[in-house]
């Protein structure tokens, strides 16, 4: 997909639970190669909205397109299988070409990456020092594991 080109197009999308209204007509184009960020007091609808991306929850109505083609219609199945060939696949071929993520299996390289990347997504934290650690802990990950980024970050989220 070439940049500037819709990735994610979420169409007059409607959710509630109950009486509780989430979305009333979301409309939100992501193209590609861009960032975005879901910012947001509890309870208005961040996680709701990545939930009905990957299919979780259900739209009440409108359509979300992803590559063109209306997620909402699609079935757990095809939907697994489209994340295996757009995520899956090609995280396993980047960690494997550039020989990193330390040992293991291929989906437990995969995995750990995963992980570092939904911390790092929980902190809000995005200085080069914290990136050029992570790095190393991805490269090399049999260190003490009180002394691994991923610990660091996992006990300040839960102090």
């Amino acid at each position: 997909m070439a940049s500037g080109e819709t990735l994610i197009h979420f169409k007059g999308v409607k959710k509630a639970f109950g009486s509780k209204v989430i979305y009333s007509g979301l409309d939100l184009e992501v193209k590609a190669g861009e960032s975005l960020i879901i910012i947001g007091g509890s309870g208005v609808g961040k996680s709701v909205m990545l939930k009905m991306l990957i299919g979780l929850l259900k739209v009440d109505a409108g359509a979300i397109l992803f590559h063109g083609k209306d997620i909402t219609k699609m079935d757990r199945q095809e939907l697994g299988l489209r994340w295996f060939r757009e995520e899956y696949e090609p995280m396993v071929a980047m960690l494997r070409e550039a020989e990193i993520g330390g040992g293991g299996t291929e989906t437990e390289r995969y995995l750990r990456v995963a992980m570092l990347r939904f911390l790092l997504l929980q902190r809000h934290d995005w200085s080069a020092d914290l990136a050029d650690r992570i790095a190393g802990e991805v490269k090399h990950p049999g260190a003490a594991a009180e002394d691994t980024m991923t610990h660091q970050i996992i006990k300040e989220m839960r102090d």
